[in-house]
């Protein structure tokens, strides 16, 4: 298995739970709703959405954690292009930033 492979197969299983958000709007209401448990950008993601997305983040006390995997990785895992994710179960958040540091160290 790849270095990436693992890290999306986690994200495929959180949505297919339930426990994931995609995309800027649907993040930020789950960031201001207090739902998201952590906050994931895609690796190349753009110097505004990332600065956008990090404001949302410190606003509302929810990490946010930088991918390994860039968004045309996460669209083929995904379905659909987005560069902004928020996990809404603790387990999974901390599964995947565990990966993500893990792949990150890797690169």
């Amino acid at each position: 298995m790849s270095v990436n492979k693992s890290e999306t197969g986690l994200i495929r299983i959180c949505r297919k739970a339930g426990k994931l958000k995609c995309g800027m709007n649907e993040v930020k209401r789950c960031c201001e709703s207090k739902e998201a448990r952590m906050v994931f950008t895609a690796r190349g993601l753009s110097e505004k959405s990332v600065k956008e997305i990090k404001f949302c983040c410190e606003k509302n006390g929810i990490e946010c954690v930088e991918l390994s995997v860039d968004m045309e990785q996460l669209a083929e895992t995904l379905g659909k292009r987005t560069g902004i994710l928020a996990v809404t179960d603790t387990e999974f958040a901390k599964a995947i930033k565990e990966r993500a540091q893990t792949n990150a160290a890797r690169l």
